[in-house]
């Protein structure tokens, strides 16, 4: 079984975060971390800049193509429109599990993916579900991304309920191949 956790910085504020991966050993007593596709680390540490908003971390690869340049603010300016438009394109990419899974996504696209995504493309005056990667399906796909302190997959802050995109377009994703096979 593999599962993945994220949590902030012991002391840290709120705008620092760490994520990891971790599989269940053959024998199912103990857990093993493993290195997070695409990142070449065990850990990747975020940490959310103002002003441009930016995830900053040592650990994040440009895959897929662009997803560099849309989560730090100061890159994502200097590009030109068709560049931003790719960069968009690249969170829809990570967002969309026909084009990327678990086992090939980096912890960071997934849980920064709803508020980022939105937010640069809102930069551009694009709507994100026109991207060429963006996940399509029969089932409602909207999220609310209400915050870039927000990077939960699933779950509450206080009383509020975080669903990220990845996490919406996984669910129609099942429910979709579960229509197809039993009709």
């Amino acid at each position: 079984m593999r599962f993945t956790a994220n949590g902030q910085h012991d002391g840290s504020v709120g705008n620092s975060w760490l994520f990891r991966e971790l599989d269940q050993t053959a024998d199912g007593t103990s857990y093993d971390q493993i290195v997070i596709p695409n990142a070449h680390a065990i850990q990747q540490n975020a940490l959310l800049q103002g002003g441009d908003v930016s995830y900053v971390s040592e650990e994040v690869t440009d895959v897929p193509a662009g997803f560099l340049a849309a989560i730090a603010g100061s890159t994502f300016a200097q590009l030109d429109d068709p560049g931003k438009a790719a960069a968009v394109d690249a969170i829809a990419a990570m967002e969309n599990p026909t084009l990327h899974d678990a086992f090939d996504s980096q912890c960071l696209g997934c849980h920064v993916g709803t508020y980022i995504g939105a937010y640069r493309a809102g930069e551009l005056a694009m709507d994100p579900t026109t991207s060429p990667s963006w996940y399509h399906s029969t089932h409602d796909l909207r999220v609310a991304p209400t915050n870039a302190r927000r990077v939960r997959g699933l779950g509450y802050f206080d009383t509020e309920v975080v669903v990220s995109q990845r996490v919406a377009n996984d669910t129609a994703n099942v429910l979709d191949e579960i229509a197809i096979r039993f009709p």
